[in-house]
């Protein structure tokens, strides 16, 4: 079966939410007619009536309720989808990749901050390992641990990186600290 007009399904909507041709009509800035005809179209498209006409208005029927619904959930996706439109069209949205670890102990404790100078900045964020290919435009940035010499980047430090060894008392021994790297591959035992 083929969808009905997008038009029909609007004016129904608007005759459901109302009760009323007249002020569904109103509300779409149409005549009585103009509505009265498109659920005439849709009621005969769909072999089903989707009204009791009365004189005080107009009722579902079990067959308009069913397709009330759907019109409902799909206005309101509608809607939800044009609302996140304006959101991402008032706030500038910047793609930030780098590794999980990177986000959760690095990026995220300071993202309170970054978010209260620059409410007007939206960010996604994208937790992968993988190289970026900024071709294709879905990552505007990326974080990630190396000298930055990645060629056709631009690259800035953020930090330097220090590692440090943390062993088991009984391998350090009676040794005095700070103690060289490979010292600590010879066993407590040995001098």
């Amino acid at each position: 079966m083929r969808l009905p007009s997008l038009r029909a399904i609007q004016a129904f909507d608007a005759v459901a939410r109302h009760s009323s041709f007249s002020r569904a009509a109103d509300a779409l800035a149409v005549t009585h007619g103009a509505v009265s005809r498109q659920i005439r179209g849709l009621e005969e498209q769909l072999g089903s009536t989707l009204f009791h006409r009365t004189a005080r208005g107009a009722g579902l029927t079990d067959d308009g309720r069913v397709l009330f619904r759907a019109s409902r959930e799909a206005f309101a996706a509608l809607e939800n989808g044009v609302a996140e439109l304006e959101r991402r069209k008032a706030a500038q949205t910047v793609t930030l990749s780098l590794t999980t670890s990177l986000a959760m102990k690095w990026l995220l404790p300071r993202l309170p901050d970054f978010r209260a100078r620059h409410p007007e900045i939206a960010i996604l964020l994208d937790t992968n390992d993988a190289p970026v290919d900024f071709t294709d435009k879905t990552v505007d940035a990326a974080l990630r641990f190396g000298k930055g010499d990645w060629k056709g980047l631009h690259a800035s430090l953020l930090a330097r990186e220090e590692l440090v060894a943390v062993a088991a008392p009984g391998l350090i021994g009676d040794r005095p600290l700070p103690i060289e790297p490979s010292a600590l591959t010879r066993s407590a035992a040995d001098p």
